[in-house]
């Protein structure tokens, strides 16, 4: 017969140490290397769309003022039915602008959640149908008031997607600062609707109700802007203040309140109304640079904040990577140490078995 090869245990309990030690290891690796992919593509994600709302803002804010003007001159028109070169070029400048929006959304768009990607949508989606809109206010086919609500609906979804990038803040202060933000949009927004409503009162009077909400409109901007004062930055409370220092402040709250004294109905202005005018929009840019500084200053804490994430989420992927490897090194490093000891001791039982027992045995 022949003789069979003896097996090569060292072999084997190197292997099966080697198994039981390195298995833990491996899985914790695979698992730190999953972990650490998770949290750099966090980290990535939460700086790209803080990066994204930065570049939105300018788009957005473009796309708000030019909106508001097309109302105010579209309420206009449909009063004594002047303006329309004017009302023809402030479209054109809509449409520049719903362009860039649309870039804007749709890029805006690639990172956000589900929530602000409907937001963002509905925005786009109202948008379209502002050249319809145009179309049946021109030919008169839908009622006087028909544009101003189409406009208002539309600022309303901008005011919303600026609520939606608040709520999508990874970080809880960045959302509270866009918050403020979108508080001095409705402010600003508010003033916006005061003054369109103002301008077709002066042409034509408001009944009942129209006078109420312009009413309504007038005491909300106020309101808005003095209720959020104290969580604007001092730069911004400064500009406020200085704000409402300037004549055209004073031109523009005694031209609203002589309307208001004059109550619903028509009669003329005691008041100059191209120097009102002239305020209201000097009023109107002051308050959309309060909404734009404090986006502006939110999109950069927002922006530092993602950096910073993405940095502390690189360094704890680099971390959990390096914990893994030094524990694959480590038990390595003992399953060889302790398949040593196992193989000097097979050596030492062996020459005890081969060489001790018989001598022993010999000198019995």
């Amino acid at each position: 017969m022949r003789a069979h090869k003896p097996r090569r245990k060292g072999t084997t309990i190197w292997t099966q140490v080697l198994f039981i030690a390195l298995v833990p290891s491996i899985a914790i690796l695979v698992v730190g290397a999953a972990l650490a992919t998770y949290l750099v593509k966090q980290g990535l994600q939460v700086s790209g769309f803080a990066d994204d709302v930065r570049g939105a803002l300018e788009p957005i804010s473009r796309f708000v003022v030019d909106t508001q003007e097309e109302r105010r001159l579209t309420l206009l028109r449909q009063a004594d039915g002047s303006g329309q070169p004017e009302l023809d070029a402030q479209r054109r400048r809509v449409d520049e602008a719903m362009s860039d929006l649309q870039e804007t959304t749709d890029r805006l768009a690639d990172g956000a959640p589900e929530d602000l990607r409907v937001a963002l949508a509905r925005l786009n989606e109202a948008a379209h149908g502002i050249p319809a809109m145009r179309v049946q206010v021109d030919t008169g086919a839908v009622p006087t008031w028909h544009g101003y609500d189409v406009f208002n609906d539309l600022l309303d979804l901008c005011g919303a997607v600026i609520q939606g990038i608040a709520r999508s803040a990874a970080d809880a202060e960045v959302g509270f600062e866009q918050m403020i933000s979108y508080d001095l949009f409705k402010s600003a927004e508010a003033m916006a609707r005061a003054h369109a409503m103002a301008v077709r009162a002066i042409a034509t009077g408001l009944d009942g109700p129209q006078f109420h909400e312009m009413a309504h409109q007038l005491g909300m901007y106020h309101e808005q802007a003095e209720s959020v004062l104290p969580r604007m930055t001092p730069q911004e409370q400064a500009s406020y203040a200085e704000l409402k220092k300037t004549p055209s402040w004073k031109t523009l709250v005694d031209g609203d309140n002589s309307l208001m004294a004059r109550g619903p109905g028509v009669s003329s202005a005691s008041f100059d109304v191209s120097a009102w005018e002239t305020a209201a929009r000097q009023v109107s840019n002051g308050l959309i640079g309060l909404y734009v500084s404090h986006s502006r200053h939110a999109a950069n804490l927002a922006t530092n904040r993602g950096n910073a994430t993405f940095v502390a989420s690189m360094l704890a992927g680099v971390g959990i990577l390096v914990i893994a490897a030094v524990a694959i090194g480590v038990a390595l490093r003992l399953s060889r140490r302790l398949v040593g000891r196992l193989r000097a001791l097979r050596r030492q039982t062996l020459d005890l078995a081969h060489n001790g027992l018989p001598r022993i045995v010999a000198t019995i």
